[in-house]
């Protein structure tokens, strides 16, 4: 069995993660943090949860639609939304990543 590492345990590290199991691969996973999920964490304070990032994907691909949804055993939400980003003079599309030209 090969030995496998993962540094960071946020989305990627995680469908990485989450990947190699389904081809009874166990990696091992390493994050600088003392929690895992990335800019996906919460944190609790005071009573309330926190989200340190969006807990939100905009993915039309299946593979990773699946994904998330066998991560968290089929119970999720979907809706539609309107998101708008305004910069620079137009409104780029989303991801706003790939549209910042």
């Amino acid at each position: 069995m090969p030995n496998i590492v993962i540094l960071g345990s946020g989305m990627a590290g995680f469908g990485a993660a989450y990947k190699f199991h389904q081809e009874d691969i166990t990696p091992t996973m390493y994050d600088k943090n003392g929690y895992h999920g990335g800019h996906t964490a919460s944190f609790r304070d005071s009573g309330f949860i926190f989200d340190q990032g969006p807990h939100i994907s905009f993915t039309k691909d299946t593979r990773i639609q699946d994904l998330f949804a066998d991560s968290v055993g089929q119970m999720y939400e979907t809706m539609q939304i309107n998101l708008n980003n305004y910069w620079k003079g137009y409104w780029p599309q989303h991801p706003v990543q790939l549209h910042l030209h």
